[in-house]
């Protein structure tokens, strides 16, 4: 939808010249180079992000159950690249190093580092900034 109506290239102009971007939800995963899309009909699957934040991005991580299996085949069979996940209520700040700080509105809530090794296995850290 941003690239058919050139948004795209206006908002990475304006996060290129310093403008803070964020986001909840689609909002805030469409920043990274890739995210894990669910319309809510049919299956999740990794689409392109703007490319602002290297590495994935997925959103509501412990909210829907069904994201945790489909992240996790996604890292492992390459169609995700590493990706930060994030439950709701989470707000996670980078800077061009990755991931800075971390607020959470609930005491359970949190980000992990979703990252696949060499040998396929996949591995869940928690952050803690």
């Amino acid at each position: 939808l941003w690239r058919s109506n050139g948004w795209d290239r206006v908002l990475c102009d304006a996060a290129r010249h310093g403008l803070t971007v964020a986001g909840v939800s689609a909002g805030a995963v469409c920043w990274f180079d890739r995210f894990l899309f669910h319309s809510g009909s049919g299956p999740m699957r990794p689409l392109k992000g703007l490319g602002l934040i290297k590495g994935g991005a997925c959103p509501h991580y412990s909210t829907e159950t069904d994201r945790q299996p489909a992240l996790l085949r996604a890292v492992a069979g390459r169609t995700m690249p590493d990706t930060v996940a994030i439950d709701d209520g989470v707000a996670v700040v980078f800077d061009a190093s990755g991931p800075v700080d971390l607020c959470s509105a609930e005491p359970d809530a949190s980000a992990y580092h979703i990252k696949r090794a060499a040998d396929a296995t996949v591995t869940q850290t928690r952050l803690s900034l």
